[in-house]
């Protein structure tokens, strides 16, 4: 296993295992930000991701809960990487798949 060695390689990671883990429970890849692109800067999506049961989500992911330390007022989800977790970014409670 390779260890990242900068925190934008460590988000990087992070936001590559949600969305993998997200695509096994069902969900497709409506878009992919990344590189401090408009929609992410602005919004603060890094994913947008679409599901049957759960329509489509905006997700900020976070690569550890103390990376959690803002309200992100234009996201559904936030998602902790590690260990891996999903918040109603309204509510602030976790969400089972």
């Amino acid at each position: 296993m390779i260890i990242p060695k900068t925190y934008k390689e460590q988000l990087k990671s992070a936001e590559q295992r949600v969305k993998e883990h997200l695509q096994d429970k069902g969900f497709k890849v409506e878009y992919e930000g990344g590189n401090g692109d408009l929609i992410d800067m602005v919004f603060g999506t890094d994913l947008i991701m679409s599901h049957p049961d759960f329509g489509v989500k905006t997700i900020q992911v976070k690569a550890n809960e103390k990376s959690y330390d803002q309200d992100y007022e234009y996201v559904d989800w936030v998602i902790i990487a590690t260990p891996f977790t999903i918040y109603d970014n309204k509510t602030k409670k976790p969400i089972q798949l």
